[in-house]
C-alpha cells in the first residue's frame, strides 16, 4: 500500500501546488458544512425555543447560503483532483506510448495488440482513482475528520464519546457485507463464463446437435445455467441493497435513539445538553461518515492501482531499441555516419553522410551507382511509423534501410 501511494505521489508531485489548492476547497467545504450544522444549532436554540421570530428568516437564509457555498467548494475540489488526474494519467500514456514506438522490432512485431490497447486505456484509465482520491483526498478527508471532532468535543464531549461507538461499527458491517459482495461477484463471474462456454460450444458444434437430435438435452443445458446465472444475479443485487439499507437501519437508527434517549435525560434532568445541540450532533454524525468511510474505501483504489501498476511495468520493462535519430521539432530525423550499398556487393554508393531529414522537406540522397560508372539520385517517402530506418553507425543494407531505391541514372 505504502509502495503504492509513493509511487502515486511520484505523478502527483509535479501538480503539488495544485493538490494543496483542492485540499483547501475540500476543507473549506468542510468549514461551510461545520457552519450549517452550527447554524441549525443556533435556530432551534435561540431562534425557536426563545421565540425570536425576526431572526427566523434571515437564519433561515444564511443556513441555505452556507449550504449552497459548501456545495460549490465540494463540486471544485473535486474538479481540481480530477484535473490533475487527468493531467498525470496522459503524461503516463505520453510516456507508454513512446515507449511502444521506440520497443525493440522483436517485442514490437509479436506483442499482442489487445495488451498495447488494454495497457494504454484501461490500465491507465483505472490509475484515475487512485491519483484523484488516494493521497489528495486521504489528506483532506483526515484533516475534516480533526475539524469536526474538535467541534464535537468543544460542544459536549459527552455526546461525542457516544457517537464515536458508531464508527467501527459501521466498518465492521461495511467490510462484513463488501466481503460478502466480492465473493458473489466471483460467483457471478464464473457463472457467466460458464453460459458464454455454453454458447460458444453450441456455434462450434451446431452441426452436430441438429445431426444427432441433441437439441433438447443442450437446450437443457443451456437453460440450467442461465438459471444459476440469474439466481447468482438477484443474490447480488440483494446483498447490494441490503448494505445500502444496513448502515441505517441497523446503526444509525440506534444510535441516534441512543443519543437521543441519553442526551435526553441529560436535557430534561440539568437543561443541558440543548435540543439543538442534540439535533447538530446527529447531523455532525453523520457528516462524519464520508470522509470516514473515503478513508475505509480508500484500499480498494489502492489495490486496483497495483494491479495497473504491475500491468505496465510488464509492458515498459520490454527493452527499447537504440537510435541515432534525434526526434525535434523542426527534424524528423537525422543519421550520422551513414553509409549505404546494394544487396551482394561490397561497393559502398553512400558513405559516412551526415544529414538531417526535416519535417515536410525534400533530402536528396546522391552516389555513385553499383558499378560507379553513373552517379545515381535515390528517392522515396520515409514513413516514420513503417520504416525500418535505423540511424546506426553501420554499412546498411537496402533492407535495413527501407527504402524502395526508385533512382535516377545520370551519365
Amino acid at each position: 500500500m505504502r509502495k503504492i501511494l509513493k509511487r502515486s505521489y511520484s505523478y502527483l508531485r509535479e501538480h503539488r501546488w495544485k493538490v494543496v489548492y483542492g485540499v483547501i476547497l475540500s476543507l473549506l467545504n468542510t468549514a461551510f458544512g461545520i457552519l450549517s450544522s452550527y447554524s441549525l444549532k443556533i435556530l432551534i436554540d435561540d431562534v425557536l425555543m426563545k421565540n425570536n421570530a425576526e431572526w427566523l428568516w434571515p437564519l433561515e437564509f444564511v443556513f441555505m447560503g452556507v449550504v449552497f457555498f459548501g456545495a460549490i467548494f465540494m463540486i471544485l475540489s473535486a474538479k481540481v483532483f480530477n484535473t490533475v488526474a487527468a493531467k498525470c494519467m496522459l503524461k503516463i500514456k505520453e510516456k507508454t506510448f513512446k515507449h511502444y514506438l521506440k520497443m525493440n522490432y522483436e517485442d514490437a512485431t509479436t506483442i499482442d495488440k489487445s495488451e498495447v490497447t488494454n495497457v494504454l486505456t484501461y490500465s491507465i484509465d483505472s490509475l484515475g482513482d487512485v491519483l484523484s482520491s488516494g493521497i489528495p483526498m486521504m489528506i483532506s478527508s483526515i484533516i475534516s475528520i480533526v475539524l469536526i471532532v474538535g467541534v464535537m468535543i468543544y460542544i459536549d464531549y459527552r455526546l461525542t464519546i457516544i457517537s464515536m461507538f458508531v464508527y467501527p461499527l459501521l466498518i465492521f458491517v461495511n467490510n462484513m457485507l463488501q466481503k460478502i459482495i466480492s465473493k458473489e461477484q466471483d460467483v457471478y463471474y464464473d457463472r457467466r463464463q460458464d453460459v458464454l462456454k455454453a454458447i460458444d460450444d453450441t456455434v462450434k458444434c451446431r452441426d452436430e446437435v441438429w445431426s444427432y437430435n441433441l437439441l433438447e438435452s443442450v437446450s437443457d443445458e443451456f437453460m440450467k445455467k442461465a438459471r444459476a446465472l440469474e439466481k447468482s444475479r438477484v443474490r447480488l443485487m440483494v446483498i447490494g441493497e441490503f448494505r445500502s439499507q444496513a448502515s441505517w437501519v441497523l446503526i444509525m437508527v440506534p444510535y441516534q435513539a441512543i443519543l437521543y434517549g441519553i442526551g435526553g435525560m441529560w436535557m430534561i434532568k440539568t437543561g443541558n445538553p440543548t435540543l439543538g445541540t442534540l439535533m447538530v450532533f446527529s447531523n455532525f454524525t453523520n457528516y462524519l461518515i464520508n470522509p470516514i468511510m473515503r478513508l475505509v474505501n480508500i484500499s480498494t483504489d489502492i489495490s486496483q492501482a497495483g494491479v495497473s501498476f504491475e500491468k505496465l511495468d510488464a509492458f515498459t520493462d520490454r527493452k527499447e531499441q537504440k537510435s541515432d535519430f534525434d526526434y525535434a521539432s523542426d527534424s524528423l530525423a537525422s543519421a550520422r555516419n551513414l553509409s549505404f550499398k546494394y544487396k551482394n556487393t561490397d561497393r559502398n554508393i553512400l558513405s559516412n553522410l551526415d544529414f538531417d531529414i526535416g519535417l515536410g522537406k525534400t533530402t536528396v540522397l546522391w552516389g555513385e551507382s553499383g558499378s560507379g560508372d553513373s552517379d545515381i539520385m535515390m528517392t522515396d517517402t520515409i514513413n516514420p511509423l513503417k520504416s525500418k530506418f535505423k540511424g546506426f553507425h553501420k554499412t546498411f543494407k537496402q533492407d535495413d534501410l527501407g527504402l524502395s531505391l526508385s533512382s535516377f541514372l545520370l551519365n
